[in-house]
């Protein structure tokens, strides 16, 4: 986990120089490697602030199905596939 939490650092100091893509591409890498919510969840984020929105669907069903409780997981899930022609 030593890795991820400096690959989250690096990329939160990339979000604050405006590299967001890079930040995204890290944060999605480490979701699918490790399932962790959190990163699902910043990885949904920055994916549908750049856009890509099939990428965003990818971490958001990482998210949902890594958090089972959170309802904003489920939304952002049923919102993405609305958003891709996909219900």
């Amino acid at each position: 986990m030593q890795k991820e939490n400096s690959q989250i650092l690096a990329s939160e100091l990339s979000i604050v120089s405006g590299n967001i893509s890079a930040a995204a591409a890290t944060y999605v890498d480490i979701a699918e490697r490790t399932k962790d919510v959190g990163a699902a969840k910043r990885a949904t984020e920055l994916s549908l602030t750049l856009g890509d929105h099939e990428t965003a669907l990818k971490t958001a069903k990482i998210w949902r199905n890594n958090s089972k409780s959170d309802p904003n997981s489920y939304e952002a899930v049923d919102a993405l596939q609305l958003v891709l022609g996909r219900t």
